[in-house]
């Protein structure tokens, strides 16, 4: 049985392979790691985007499991709204591990700088 954060993330993608795709590109995944635990790194990761980003609406997601998995999906709200990215913000012995999602259409340059641009200062 799934937990409930994965079936989540599963119809978040869901809704992308539902929607007439821009490419057949499936996205590209980033990941990366911080020695920030994960509610503080989730809270400067909305911080940040709300300030640098305010093209893009950040809603936050605790996954239901025991694990600590928090979601951070990225909307974009013009011309229509759409999901941007996916970030997966885990529990580490370090800090946080963190696994970025963006989908091919939301890629205007590489996808390790867009996700470092997200994350940048966290």
């Amino acid at each position: 049985m799934a937990s409930p954060g994965l079936a989540f993330l599963a119809m978040v993608l869901a809704g992308f392979t539902l929607a007439p795709p821009e490419s057949t590109d499936p996205g590209k995944r980033v990941e990366s790691d911080s020695y920030t635990g994960p509610a503080e790194i989730a809270r400067c990761i909305t911080y940040n985007i709300n300030k640098k980003m305010p093209n893009l609406r950040v809603r936050n997601r605790a996954g239901d499991t025991s694990d600590e998995s928090i979601f951070l999906i990225l909307s974009s709200l013009e011309p229509s709204p759409a999901t941007f990215g996916v970030i997966r913000v885990d529990q580490a012995e370090s800090g946080s591990h963190l696994t970025t999602w963006l989908p091919g259409s939301s890629l205007s340059a590489a996808p390790t700088e867009i996700a470092h641009r997200l994350i940048a200062g966290c």
